[in-house]
């Protein structure tokens, strides 16, 4: 009797361990720690926790894995209705940007370039990010990345000026042609930064910017 009841004990437990929460806290370094904080789409190819919680929050996790341009409806439709606060556009974009690089294409990646952009430099004042917030950081990566991959022809990227479709209606590219001007020379083949590597030098500079050269008309 003792042994079955032993036994039927060790069952219990084991069955109660088995339906319990797969949750885990464990020590790690502080480096290991800040990797896994600040990875995102861009530097590890998986969504940051941020967006992922927005996923979670909206019930689409699933629906991303097979759906992302269903997904990324939703969360478009729900973006205009005032459903979504304006931080979350920096997870649409990076959403999209994922979306993109898995098949998505030219529209999605414009359509990272202006959830990243509608973030930084929203029409509603009060809404303007704080500088602090490491989301800031990652919109400007965003929307960089993304207005170069979507209006790239090849290696090179295409500079100039038209409508490019959108998931959800047209991207208008406005350019300056004196602004391809330099030292007297027209400026005509374009190469992305993002996918140079650099050695042999004992310094090397790279300056932040953004260009403003898009507006998003909705369909």
């Amino acid at each position: 009797m003792t042994r079955v009841r032993s036994a039927a004990l060790i069952g219990t437990a084991v069955l109660a361990a088995a339906c319990g929460p797969p949750f885990e806290a464990r020590h790690v370094s502080a480096r290991q720690a800040r990797r896994a904080a600040v990875s995102n789409v861009l530097t590890s190819g998986d969504i940051s926790r941020r967006t992922h919680n927005l996923l979670y929050d909206q019930d689409l996790i699933e629906r991303y894995d097979d759906d992302p341009a269903g997904a990324l409806g939703v969360l478009h439709t729900a973006l205009l209705a005032g459903r979504l606060r304006p931080e979350h556009m920096v997870g649409l974009a990076e959403l999209s940007f994922r979306h993109a690089e898995h098949g998505g294409g030219s529209p999605y990646y414009l359509a990272t370039a202006v959830y990243a952009w509608a973030f930084l430099f929203p029409d509603d004042q009060s809404a303007i990010p704080d500088y602090f917030d490491p989301r800031v950081r990652l919109a400007c990566e965003l929307y960089n990345r993304g207005l170069t991959e979507g209006l790239k022809q090849g290696d090179n990227v295409d500079l100039r000026a038209g409508s490019y479709p959108l998931p959800f209606g047209t991207l208008d590219v406005s350019l300056d042609p004196a602004e391809l001007t330099w030292s007297g020379h027209h400026l005509t083949t374009f190469f992305p930064l993002a996918e140079l590597e650099v050695k042999g030098f004992p310094t090397y500079y790279r300056w932040a910017g953004l260009a403003r050269i898009i507006h998003a008309h909705h369909a």
